[in-house]
């Protein structure tokens, strides 16, 4: 705040005569008595002209007139219960000098509006009842403000005047109701409005403030609102009892430095896609995400430091009885998962059909994993070898042959998915233009088509790194039976994909036409695939 202590408290404390323990400052009763001794003798009788009050008196005369000239830098009055005090309207506006001020148990008679001076950087006043309605002309350099169980329905629109605020605390405004732009604060650092009980809406600006490190949410339980996305690199959130926020259904904190998810995260009833891809930090999700009972995709990709889910226990509580009920697509590329423990159980993530796993630390894969009735596409590290009935590793290597030759040896039921380096595609594949590739067949060759191998080639720059993806569709007769996703991997620029045709011979009837017209069409999402290719293997 602009006091000058840092160099007297690293004197101190190297002669022992205070410490300082988890951001606690402790002394003797007698250094504390020496300091305040001091300061006192700055001006016996005036105390506006001594640089710090902290008696409720000398307090009560310098806020109580409007004082020309003001030498106070710091106003600290932590009174043992609700205490009342006239504050005349202009009594900050003239301390020039004036940098913190922090009023505790204080209620101002006093109902008019409130200016600060431009050079203050604390302001902390809970249960403050006036307006803060304007400051002294010039840049603010406020960095903290803390206005909680105060009386405010918005958010001060004069925020847009304080671009150094790191702090910001409206916590127990049971009148505040939304949070207006908070853009104007790029430096923002912590934003707590815990049991704002009235709170409706979170501004969609709070997702771009890239500085921002904690986020508190706790017992907002009207909460609706909130942004999809969120910037920032490095962010603790707090979502406890907010039991309202129904309306998001995706979230991303893509790249982020997160290390662990709330356990409030079960408050998302709503969320139907999260991406955690490339949060290099993560090491572990909390067992309350098995809760989410609407979440469809989940994306850890990138995610080198994620080592495992949570023991799954249908058991411990009721509403676990099935963990994650509606995941239908699960991506585990390129983290450090070991084992696949909590999808033996099939109350875990029952409608799972797309299950990714490649560059994953894995070295075997439960054949309860194979039973799962809906799991339709399933990637497997490159180190596991293809000794499971229905599955199989695409060793990619320069020779396609070798490729095409596990294809044939080993009977698939399901389609897979993998990616390796690579810039062109296989000469054994077909390029695809223009984004589709149709044909016909008769039905007695359609019986000997096995499936589709789809490949294509993509950016394998890091920072596409599990935000883009392909789109696949396949339809017979005009009609879709099947569509899913590929999701490019850092470093692999080279996807591959096999479809078993079974599946969608069933769909063709060869009743009312001799013919039936399968069509492909692949659709890229954000522009990456630069080539695209296809094989038929009969």
């Amino acid at each position: 705040c602009d006091l000058e202590t840092t160099a007297g408290f690293e004197i101190l404390v190297k002669r022992s005569l205070i410490r300082i323990e988890s951001d606690i400052l402790e002394m003797h009763d007698l250094i504390q008595l020496m300091g305040k001794d001091i300061v006192n003798q700055e001006c016996c009788d005036d105390p506006g002209r001594r640089s710090k009050l902290w008696l409720y008196d000398d307090v009560d005369e310098v806020l109580s007139n409007d004082k020309e000239d003001c030498a106070v830098k710091a106003i600290v009055l932590k009174l043992p219960e609700w205490t009342e005090m006239c504050i005349h309207p202009n009594a900050f506006t003239k301390m020039r000098r004036l940098r913190l001020v922090i009023l505790h148990n204080l209620q101002d008679s006093f109902q008019g509006p409130l200016c600060l001076p431009k050079g203050l950087r604390w302001f902390e006043w809970p249960g403050c009842a006036r307006r803060i309605t304007g400051y002294s002309s010039g840049s603010m350099k406020l960095v903290g403000i803390d206005m909680s169980k105060a009386s405010t329905t918005v958010v001060p629109k004069q925020f847009k005047d304080l671009q150094q605020l790191k702090y910001i605390n409206f916590s127990y405004c049971k009148s505040l109701i939304r949070i207006l732009d908070l853009s104007c604060t790029p430096h923002l650092e912590e934003l707590v409005l815990s049991y704002c009980e009235n709170l409706v809406e979170a501004h969609e600006s709070i997702a771009y403030l890239e500085k921002l490190q904690v986020l508190t949410l706790d017992g907002c339980s009207r909460l609706g609102v909130f942004p999809n996305v969120l910037k920032t690199k490095r962010l603790r959130l707090h979502l406890t009892n907010c039991k309202n926020l129904k309306s998001l259904t995706l979230l991303s904190i893509k790249g982020t430095a997160i290390k662990e998810l709330p356990s409030s995260i079960e408050n998302l009833v709503s969320l139907e896609k999260l991406n955690l891809s490339v949060c290099k930090n993560l090491v572990s999700l909390p067992s309350s995400m098995y809760k989410l009972h609407n979440i469809e995709e989940l994306r850890l990709q990138g995610c080198i430091s994620f080592i495992g889910f949570p023991k799954y226990d249908d058991s411990v509580d009721p509403s676990m009885k099935i963990g994650l009920s509606s995941l239908k697509s699960l991506d585990l590329v390129g983290s450090s998962l070991t084992e696949l423990e909590f999808l033996e159980n099939h109350s875990c993530c029952p409608k799972l059909s797309s299950l990714m796993l490649g560059e994953t630390r894995i070295t075997s894969v439960p054949t309860s994993i194979f039973e799962r009735k809906h799991l339709e596409v399933l990637g497997l590290p490159t180190h596991i070898p293809p000794s499971y009935p229905y599955t199989i590793v695409y060793p990619y290597g320069s020779n396609g042959g070798e490729f095409v030759e596990m294809v044939l040896q080993y009977p698939l039921r399901r389609g897979l998915y993998d990616a390796y380096p690579g810039e062109e595609l296989p000469a054994w594949v077909l390029p695809i233009e223009k984004d589709f590739v149709s044909f016909r067949a008769s039905k007695d060759l359609c019986r000997k088509f096995l499936g589709f191998i789809l490949c294509g080639v993509h950016s394998a720059d890091e920072q596409d790194h599990g935000s883009q993806s392909y789109d696949v569709e396949l339809e017979v007769n005009g009609r879709m039976l099947k569509k899913y996703g590929w999701t490019p991997v850092a470093n692999h620029s080279l996807a591959v994909s096999f479809t078993p045709f079974e599946p969608l011979l069933g769909a063709a009837n060869f009743v009312q036409i001799y013919e039936s017209h399968v069509q492909f069409s692949v659709k890229v999402s954000g522009g990456v695939a630069k080539k695209c290719g296809f094989r038929i293997l009969c």
